[in-house]
């Protein structure tokens, strides 16, 4: 593996909340050649939204222009003036390095996002630019629970997008530069599944480092962020407690639903097989996830009709 123009290879860390996203960030932060950021890459998928085009497509100047200024936008909320000049790329692949390029620092060979990134956008990502894409999946029933005590948000886009996310990596399992690991494997066995890793990355991955944190920003000095229940003494990371917790509560709403939605999933990726469903259950979970469609479709829509009243706008300005 040799490093991409600008000395270093992009990295983008995906997953659902509740899923060991943000312990896998803080292990790889704390390695020597790696710098993980947050907060950084939503502000791309947005210009590419705002503007319709691919990470590829060469953009005229005023689309130059609002990608910076939707790009700035986001980075000046962490500190992080961005400098780079609208002749300064003909693209926002090109963009995306030429900023990450301002906050990497000499000798890093990875630099790496945390994010929620939809099914959608992981393969438009992995098809148009050469970022590596490492994917974080948890057993579905115990994510969906945690995330429901976590934030009492409704379950039903979670399960969907987990189902579709566990689709799209076992259709794109010999991707190179797509890795999924599971969060089980890295409590049960830590040392076996960080060096698959390393090995993905060909980089030495030292599980056993002292206290980690997550870096916002580079502009003001290191900035902690512990905002989330995995910030904790590295000692306590790989606890087994977490592990199978939705069979406490098998008859559970939240455990049922989920398991429903991603009933095929489930077995190829090691998990349990979900308990049959009655068929007044199946009823029931089938209406709730034609709203939980019909209410996505409405968004979309809504947003795709607010693109093009932008456009028409531009036009006749």
């Amino acid at each position: 593996m040799t490093a991409a123009a600008g000395g270093f290879r992009r990295m983008i860390l995906a997953g659902l909340p509740r899923s060991g996203t943000t312990l896998v960030a803080t292990l790889l932060a704390g390695q020597r050649g790696v710098q993980f950021l947050t907060d950084y890459f939503p502000a791309f998928l947005e210009a590419q939204r705002r503007l319709n085009k691919q990470w590829g497509a060469a953009l005229e100047l005023g689309e130059r222009r609002i990608a910076l200024a939707l790009i700035r936008d986001q980075f000046l909320r962490v500190r992080h003036p961005v400098l780079v000049k609208p002749d300064a790329f003909r693209t926002l692949d090109e963009l995306h390095r030429a900023v990450l390029a301002e906050l990497a620092s000499a000798g890093e060979r990875w630099v790496g996002h945390k994010l929620l990134l939809p099914p959608p956008e992981l393969r438009s990502t992995l098809a148009q630019t050469d970022a590596y894409c490492l994917l974080l999946l948890r057993d579905p029933r115990d994510a969906a629970l945690s995330f429901f005590h976590r934030t009492g948000g409704g379950i039903e886009l979670y399960a969907r997008t987990w189902r579709d996310t566990a689709t799209l990596c076992r259709e794109l399992a010999d991707h190179p530069r797509l890795l999924a690991l599971r969060f089980e494997d890295l409590l049960a066995d830590p040392s076996a599944t960080v060096q698959r890793l390393g090995r993905w990355l060909e980089l030495e991955i030292d599980p056993e480092i002292g206290q980690l944190h997550f870096q916002r920003s580079r502009a003001h000095g290191s900035t902690e962020w512990r905002e989330n229940s995995a910030f904790q003494d590295v000692s306590g990371r790989f606890d087994r407690k977490p592990l199978g917790r939705w069979k406490a509560q098998p008859e559970s709403p939240i455990v049922r639903y989920t398991a429903w939605v991603t009933r095929h999933e489930l077995e190829p990726w090691g998990y349990e097989p979900a308990a049959q469903a009655s068929a007044r259950e199946q009823l029931r979970f089938s209406c709730l996830q034609a709203l939980e469609q019909g209410e996505q479709w409405a968004h979309d829509s809504v947003r795709e009709v607010g693109q093009w009243l932008r456009k028409r706008v531009a036009k006749n300005t």
